[in-house]
């Protein structure tokens, strides 16, 4: 999809995902051909990708599978509310995140916070493999960190304002309530 887009939570349903790629599907949402697009996307909801691997005894052979979600929010207009889900495989209790790229540019807003009433199991804060931030501070997204787990980035480019809410005068550690960000590489150029 590489346009404008609403996708509005079912207040209704207990575990809303407004993006859910399983196995080896791919999202594309205001991207195209690898390049954020222009149009305005609202998204609430969580977003989930998943990568696992299963062996099969009667071949004796292991098939891995992996999704992607690719997100453009580009400009003030457009915004996401929800974290980005994973799961984590039975068993060895590794980690399986799948690919989740995001674009944050122009003033479009993640509020990375509790959407849906459940996650998957071991679930251990908001991950994202590629994010893409504005061209410069002027062209910066915003990011309201609010959740109390972490947000981890694997790969990071770009400008983007990351806000904490607080209490007090907000000097102690004590007066903030939600995870760390960690940034585990920066990158130079955008995706």
């Amino acid at each position: 999809m590489n346009g404008n887009l609403d996708i509005q939570k079912d207040s209704k349903a207990a575990n809303y995902i407004a993006l859910n790629s399983d196995d080896n599907g791919i999202i594309n949402v205001n991207v195209k051909d690898g390049k954020a697009g222009a149009g305005i996307v609202k998204i609430d909801g969580d977003v989930y990708t998943k990568s696992a691997e299963t062996y099969d005894y009667w071949e004796d052979e292991t098939t891995s599978t992996s999704s992607t979600v690719n997100l453009a929010l580009q400009g003030k207009d457009s915004s996401w509310n929800g974290r980005s889900l994973y799961e984590v495989t039975s068993g060895d209790d590794s980690t399986s995140y799948g690919t989740f790229n995001l674009w944050l540019a122009d003033g479009a807003t993640w509020t990375n916070e509790k959407n849906g009433k459940e996650v998957p199991s071991g679930f251990n804060g908001s991950h994202v493999t590629n994010f893409t931030g504005g061209s410069d501070a002027a062209h910066a997204g915003n990011i309201f960190q609010k959740d109390s787990k972490n947000l981890t980035v694997d790969n990071y480019s770009g400008n983007t304002n990351i806000f904490y809410a607080h209490t007090g005068n907000g000097e102690a550690a004590a007066d903030y309530k939600a995870g760390d960000t960690i940034i585990k590489k920066m990158r130079q150029k955008a995706l």
